[in-house]
């Protein structure tokens, strides 16, 4: 079986966060600007099933993706915003 990335996920009830405590992406992963979009809209239906108003990430590897992960995270969620006016 071929692993490209693994995460370990936690939901933080008491603060509504749903914590990534990490998140590794390996060195033969591709297709990242593809993913990107998609995994962090599928986190959000997953903070969301877990009653969690925002998620937030700890370590991520490679750690440049972080930057990019977060960014994702608020276009998403203004997006989701916009849809419901």
């Amino acid at each position: 079986m071929v692993r490209n990335f693994r995460f370990d996920p936690k939901a933080d009830r008491k603060k509504n966060t749903l914590i990534i405590k990490s998140l590794y992406f390996e060195p033969d992963f591709i297709a990242l600007d593809d993913f990107l979009p998609i995994f962090v809209d599928k986190l959000w239906d997953f903070a969301r099933f877990n009653q969690c108003e925002s998620v937030k990430f700890e370590k991520v590897y490679p750690v440049e993706i972080k930057e990019r992960l977060e960014y994702h995270l608020i276009e998403t969620l203004c997006r989701g915003r916009l849809n419901r006016v």
